[in-house]
């Protein structure tokens, strides 16, 4: 998916979780088209149905995280590419150290 003409492009990483999906709404809503990330894409088709004008600007790109970043860098330049911002929502509701790290360590990935 690319920016269709003025429209600005952004990468929201964690879109199916609660705070994602609500980024993913308010950017649709400000007319932004969004490339959400997530491990499980059929499942995460839903986003689509947050937008008002049929999903056409909503694209689902898998993306793999592990404890040391992304499982594949390519899926995150893909996922990023022509994007004016990024939003990193995925973690963890317990915090401990491993899942610290692994926040941190993707989100520096992106």
């Amino acid at each position: 998916m690319a920016a269709v003409g003025k429209r600005k492009l952004a990468a929201v990483v964690g879109a199916t979780g609660f705070v994602g999906s609500h980024i993913v709404k308010r950017l649709l809503a400000s007319g932004y088209g969004v490339n959400c990330a997530s491990r499980n894409p059929e499942r995460a088709q839903w986003l689509k149905g947050l937008s008002e004008d049929g999903g056409d600007e909503v694209a689902i790109h898998r993306l793999v995280l592990t404890p040391n970043g992304p499982q594949d860098p390519g899926a995150l330049d893909a996922l990023v590419k022509n994007c004016s911002s990024v939003f990193f929502a995925a973690g963890f509701e317990t915090q401990a150290p491993e899942t610290i790290d692994f926040m941190v360590n993707n989100c520096l990935a992106c």
